[in-house]
């Protein structure tokens, strides 16, 4: 990746302003710039898919900062940061620039390289040889953000943002149509962009903030038929007939218009405890135009028809109001007792509809007879409202000799109404209505600290009369723990432990799932310029769920197993001559999708002279598969970087 001509801009910015005479002093610069060499040896997508760093020049780091003894009329606040620009799957650039009871300036800039080709995981095909998945994607996101406050930290301050997001790359998916699937070549582009403007207000005790934008959103996709996958996914014949495309396309266009507006205030009741309330309003409208057409030889079992060829235009429309509000106390009544309770209210109303026409044309009957073209409208209006409303009270008591306790408990009411249209019922019975749902949810923790012993336990439980959707849960009870021993200045020692439990009872569906996760770090520090770590963890995963097969409709339990650990150590040795940091570990799971990774990490950084040093680094990763050894691959990398301070 090139480094970009925005992160050249403030390069060149830093250096005139560290040489320009309006400052009586240069301004502190660290930077970072070298060369990394990568080498992998196995499966590259599924190393693109899970590190993708790549071999190239990188800018690692760059930090320019004066802080409020800058001697300028513009600013006496400045700061520049930018890091891993160059051959990095993610990279970032901020300014902040302001001066003091005047104005303030920040603008930020983040780009992420992402990449999917995964061989094995989630891949139905697989057993056909279908390697990698036929849904991969290389995608390339830049966000940009900008905002400027007048009068910062005075009694009103104006302010001014925008943010542009800009989303786009190829990738490629599948269709389902006229009996089989066909690999489809995509390119897709979205950009939404969202001005915005508020104010803060601060009176002492009063204090305000709110934000009024406008986010709008456009967004194109244009998919074709993979040159060669005409054929399909499936080489059986449909009674006698084989299925294959001749050539395939499909566009969309969406538009997304979305006003949100935020506001927040807090209102301080002197020693005594403070009252805050927020609340969050986005109604949003989209609209989606699309076309589709195909040419092949297909059937359509609805219709009882061969075809070869559709034509299809759809329009849909969706609009959502999303509001949430909250209003919340707090209070000191003891010395060491305090009380807090709030209130919280969500709601959401949606609502969308979908014109689909299609003309299938070319059409014979199953005895090969030609009959006319037939014309398919199909017209789908949705709709769903859910209300949430949570109440919570608590008390936090911070010092009973060597202990500590808190104790909160909060009361969920669920309201949701979902309108299904009678095309989008598959299985019989419907899924529309109303529903309502109340959890009760406990939840309790007890601090112990004395002589350098530290230990936390919290216990929570929550408790539904029922369940909405399938995944939800009717009770679910967790168990935290933390124990921490910093006795000696030379050893510290830390474990952790986690036990959830979580069920639903209602009868179709008697899902159960469990989560066990016990982990340790021992820190031992010999010396003072040498530091060793040591950390281990395990974790187990148990969950079952029944599902409907979609070829026979069915009801089978789908169970998701994994059992697994990791292992790491390491050292940091900080000498005059250099310093020096290595590291290794181990993570292997044993359950439904069985891997192992091996890692390792190596650096030194060697002073050349007082403002420069010399870096070098190592990395080595190793992916391991026990069933599917497609996605396999070892990869190391080597970074040498110089390492310029200047005072």
């Amino acid at each position: 990746m090139r480094i970009s001509k925005l992160t050249r801009l403030l390069l060149a910015a830093a250096l005139l302003l560290t040489a320009g005479p309006a400052l009586s002093q240069a301004i502190p610069m660290d930077l970072e710039l070298g060369y990394r060499f990568v080498n992998v040896a196995g499966n590259e997508d599924m190393y693109r898919s899970q590190i993708n760093e790549r071999e190239g020049f990188l800018l690692r780091s760059f930090t320019l900062s004066a802080g409020n003894g800058a001697d300028s009329k513009l600013f006496d606040k400045l700061r520049i940061d930018v890091s891993d620009i160059g051959a990095g799957p993610a990279g970032a650039a901020k300014l902040e620039i302001g001066k003091s009871g005047i104005y303030s300036f920040r603008f930020s800039y983040a780009r992420w390289q992402m990449f999917s080709a995964l061989p094995a995981f989630a891949n139905p095909l697989l057993n056909q040889g279908i390697v990698p998945g036929q849904h991969t994607w290389e995608t390339l996101r830049n966000v940009y953000d900008a905002e400027l406050q007048i009068l910062p930290g005075g009694v009103f301050t104006p302010i001014f943002g925008y943010t542009y997001n800009l989303y786009s790359g190829p990738s490629y998916s599948t269709v389902y149509v006229g009996g089989d699937e066909f690999r489809l070549n995509q390119s897709f582009k979205t950009y939404d962009e969202e001005p915005r403007l508020g104010f803060a207000l601060n009176t002492g005790p009063v204090a305000v903030n709110f934000m009024q934008g406008w986010r709008v959103s456009h967004g194109t996709e244009t998919s074709l038929l993979t040159p060669g996958a005409g054929a399909g996914n499936n080489t059986n014949t449909v009674l006698g007939q084989p299925i294959s495309a001749i050539s395939y396309s499909r566009t969309s266009v969406t538009d997304v218009n979305v006003p949100v507006t935020t506001a927040s205030a807090v209102v301080q009741l002197g020693c005594f405890g403070k009252i805050l309330g927020t609340y969050v309003r986005a109604n949003g409208a989209s609209d989606t135009q699309g076309t589709e057409a195909g040419d092949g030889n297909w059937v359509d079992f609805a219709a009882a028809r061969f075809f070869g060829g559709l034509n299809s235009t759809v329009n849909s429309n969706a609009d959502a109001k999303n509001w949430r509000g909250s209003a919340r106390a707090e209070a000191t009544v003891l010395p060491n007792l305090e009380l807090a309770g709030g209130w919280v209210e969500r709601s959401r109303d949606q609502t969308g509809s979908e014109l689909l026409s299609t003309i299938l044309y070319n059409t014979k009957n199953y005895a090969g007879t030609a009959t006319p073209n037939i014309t398919e409208i199909l017209n789908i209006n949705n709709g769903l409202t859910r209300t949430d409303q949570v109440l919570d009270i608590g008390a936090i008591y911070r010092k009973a000799g060597p202990f500590g306790l808190r104790f909160t408990y909060s009361h969920t009411k669920q309201d949701v109404t979902l309108s299904e249209d009678v095309a989008e019922i598959i299985v019989p019975g419907g899924q529309s209505g109303e529903y309502e749902r109340a959890i009760n949810t406990y939840d309790a923790g007890v601090t112990f600290s004395l002589g350098g012993v530290v230990l936390d336990g919290e216990w929570r439980n929550d408790d539904a009369d029922q369940a909405i959707l399938r995944s939800d849960y009717t009770s679910r009870t967790t168990w935290r723990a933390r124990l921490t021993l910093n006795r000696w200045k030379f050893f510290r020692i830390s474990g952790t432990g986690q036990w959830v439990s979580q069920s639903n009872t209602q009868t179709g569906i008697d899902s159960t799932g469990t989560f066990r996760q016990y982990g340790g770090d021992i820190d031992i520090m010999p010396i003072s310029a040498l530091t060793l770590r040591f950390s281990g963890n395990a974790f187990t995963s148990n969950t079952t769920f029944p599902i409907l097969t979609p070829q026979n409709l069915e009801v089978v339990p789908s169970i998701m197993i994994e059992d697994g650990y990791s292992l790491e150590g390491g050292l940091s040795l900080n000498l005059k001559l250099f310093t020096l940091q290595a590291s290794g570990g181990e993570f292997k799971n044993k359950g439904s999708v069985n891997f192992k990774i091996d890692r390792f990490r190596g650096g030194v950084e060697v002073p050349i002279i007082k403002a420069f040093s010399f870096v070098a680094e190592w990395a080595y990763d190793k992916y391991t598969e026990t069933v599917f050894m497609y996605g396999d691959y070892s990869a190391s990398r080597v970074g040498l970087y110089a390492h310029w301070k200047a005072f």
